[in-house]
């Protein structure tokens, strides 16, 4: 699914926040991305493995958002 309609459809739920959570999740996927185009090509593995960690946990983070406004 993508991002377009993930946001269309929090904003259907109408709960406060979610949108925004929504966008804010894109801003960090961004701003990962852009750290890691030197990791790739420094090959600091430490840094990309945490850079992964921390986007699965933005994507969690948003997905429990969502479920829980479904379930609303």
């Amino acid at each position: 699914m993508d991002i377009a309609k993930l946001l269309t459809i929090a904003a259907q739920l109408n709960v406060p926040g979610l949108v925004g959570q929504g966008l804010a999740f894109m801003a960090e996927v961004k701003a990962n991305a852009d750290r890691a185009k030197h990791v790739l090509s420094d090959g600091d593995r430490a840094e990309l493995d945490a850079i992964h960690a921390q986007a699965l946990a933005a994507a969690d983070n948003l997905d429990a958002s969502l479920a829980a406004a479904e379930r609303r």
